[in-house]
């Protein structure tokens, strides 16, 4: 059964893993990003995602390239990741009924 998330905490020794995004250059990544697959992720924003600013920051960070959440996460750190972003809100104002006291 194939999921996006997370099963167990068992690790496999010696198992083996790849990596497709693995390149000597920045150039080589911004060819990858125009030929992803999932290209139309930069499209919104492209002059930021295929920035070689961007891309240097999110491979010394270790994030995402295109800013997205992980196929696997605990709750905790799911809500971490969002809040990451949240803008406070100052007012009740729209608040749904189901979280009102």
């Amino acid at each position: 059964k194939f999921t996006h998330a997370v099963v167990t905490t068992e690790t496999l020794a010696d198992a083996g893993w790849h990596c497709s995004w693995c390149f000597p250059t920045i150039s080589d990544f911004q060819f990858k990003m125009r030929a992803y697959s999932h290209a139309d992720r930069h499209e919104v924003d492209k002059e930021t995602f295929l920035s070689p600013q961007h891309i240097q920051q999110s491979i010394c960070d270790g994030s995402d390239l295109y800013d997205m959440l992980p196929e696997a996460f605990t709750y905790a750190k799911f809500l971490t990741m969002l809040a990451r972003n949240a803008e406070p809100v100052l007012s009740l104002r729209d608040l749904p009924l189901s979280l009102s006291l």
